[in-house]
């Protein structure tokens, strides 16, 4: 029996390789990413300094594209 951690795991794998066959099929124009270890799945009472971090790494893409 699976324990909740290899659920999330398990679920956490699925999510990326689901978006590497999207960004190989649509290539996007920009890709803006941040460290799958600096955030958890379930850690909403963090978003605040998430899309924090979201909107500096965007920014930061912007710039190199300029």
């Amino acid at each position: 029996q699976m324990c909740i951690r290899d659920r999330i795991a398990s679920s956490q794998i699925m999510q990326q390789r689901i978006t590497q066959l999207m960004c190989r099929l649509y290539k996007p124009d920009i890709m803006v990413g941040l460290p799958a270890d600096s955030y958890g799945m379930f850690e909403f009472y963090r978003s605040e300094e998430i899309l924090e971090a979201g909107r500096a790494a965007t920014r930061a893409a912007l710039e190199r594209l300029e």
